[in-house]
């Protein structure tokens, strides 16, 4: 399939690097051994998606490759941030590049994560967790905590961070919080995850994970679902797939940010890479003003519609009926492909930001 060119950007990257540096001289000048930091022309993080755009509802499929001269890194964690495109957070995940990532002893280790009052919750409900992280370090980490609701069907619902800690050396802290935040109200039913990420700082402002993720599901309504969301593993990489709900969907360019903090005694690595995708609403042809509202009515149905058979050159020709064709492209005139598009995108609402 297509894929998107990854974006990075050389200020942002040498503001990364230094952030990291800082890092790494902090918590490896206390640490029991010595290690070398090597340039991040070694370890090499690229990112890409199957498409460069998506219809709100679509699913987005981000896929991700870690390399160490050449070769698959396969027990390494990447840290996600994807930004909306008014800037604001959609979604933190911790993904391993492998097998080998899930059994490896980090120096943060999320025990549990148990949600509050219950796990079963309604829309408009707070939810509340508690979580236990272990410390195996001989020395106190500072972390956020940050917290994602993804829905089975792959809709980021919430992301907050809740906290700004130090665990003790060699220690397990338990932290316990009412309100965390409150169930979307138009949050479909049934089953959705709680991921815990323990970062130093999100991608986007130099930080990287400490560990892996912790998780607990929880129940939207009366109804749960028969699926949990995860992310796909693979060596060497990951796939991650999210949606935009269907209805207010936020439009405009999705920023994706990706981190990874790689230690090989006797060196130490780092890497960072971003790029793009966007969420278009096809069909949004017209409005109450004679302009797209954001949204597929029976106006832009009918937009189309008196528009029906005609082609390029025609009187009632107008090339914003053209939305398809044979490949996928305008093809030069308003068909049933095009009415068609309309109609599967009919009820869907996007927010221009």
């Amino acid at each position: 399939p297509p894929r998107s060119t990854p974006s990075n950007s050389s200020a942002a990257s040498d503001v990364y690097k230094r952030q990291v540096f800082l890092l790494l001289v902090y918590s490896l000048l206390t640490s029991a051994y010595s290690v070398k930091i090597t340039e991040a022309a070694s370890l090499n993080l690229e990112l890409y998606s199957d498409k460069e755009s998506y219809e709100i509802g679509e699913d987005i499929t981000l896929n991700g490759t870690l390399n160490l001269d050449g070769t698959p890194v396969t027990d390494a964690l990447v840290l996600i941030q994807i930004n909306k495109s008014d800037g604001t957070l959609w979604l933190v995940r911790t993904l391993p590049t492998g097998t080998n990532a899930t059994t490896k002893k980090w120096s943060l280790e999320v025990i549990s994560v148990t949600p509050l009052p219950s796990s079963s919750l309604e829309r408009g409900d707070m939810l509340g967790l508690c979580i236990s992280v272990q410390n195996n370090d001989p020395f106190d980490r500072q972390t956020l905590m940050v917290v994602s609701l993804i829905h089975e069907t792959g809709i980021p619902l919430k992301v907050k961070t809740i906290a700004n800690v130090t665990i003790r050396a060699n220690k397990t802290e338990t932290y316990w919080f009412s309100n965390v935040f409150s169930i979307p109200d138009d949050a479909p039913n049934g089953n959705a995850t709680v991921y815990v990420s323990l970062i130093t700082d999100i991608p986007s402002k130099g930080g990287w994970a400490w560990g892996l993720e912790g998780q607990t599901a929880i129940t939207i309504g009366s109804v749960g679902g028969s699926q949990q969301h995860e992310a796909e593993q693979i060596e060497g990489g990951f796939i991650l797939k999210v949606k935009t709900k269907n209805v207010y969907a936020q439009l405009g360019n999705y920023t994706v940010y990706a981190s990874v903090l790689y230690v090989k005694p006797p060196r130490a690595y780092a890497d960072s890479a971003s790029m793009t995708f966007e969420i278009i609403l096809t069909g949004d042809l017209t409005g109450p003003d004679g302009i797209p509202d954001g949204k597929v009515d029976i106006r832009d149905v009918a937009f189309v519609a008196t528009r029906f058979g005609t082609q390029e050159g025609d009187p009632n020709w107008d090339p914003k009926a053209d939305l398809t064709g044979p490949e996928n492209t305008p093809d030069g005139k308003v068909d049933i492909r095009d009415i068609a598009l309309v109609a599967f995108n009919y009820g869907k609402i996007g927010i221009y930001p």
